[in-house]
């Protein structure tokens, strides 16, 4: 377990009035009332790109990139701004 989610666990169950609904989702979830995989799936569709990212992060979950996909981006990016560029003029 990481330090952020050991720091939110300690935070839940030591101020438990100050996450009342947080506490009733992770009960459904230890009663087998619904899935914590689908819990997971809500609270990931909810939550932005970025803050998907910075979850990761604070929980140290690290995706290597792919150089192949970035080089892709990359040449696509140059790509746009080529035929943007060729419009100006």
């Amino acid at each position: 377990m990481t330090t952020a989610c050991k720091y939110a666990e300690t935070v839940i169950n030591n101020r438990p009035e100050v996450r009342k609904t947080t506490n009733k989702v992770l009960e459904l979830a230890d009663e087998g009332l619904i899935s914590y995989r689908d819990l997971a799936v809500m609270a990931l569709k909810w939550m932005s790109e970025n803050d998907v990212q910075s979850m990761c992060q604070a929980n140290e979950i690290f995706f290597e990139e792919d150089e192949d996909d970035e080089d892709d981006i990359y040449e696509e990016d140059i790509d746009r701004i080529r035929r943007t560029t060729l419009r100006l003029f």
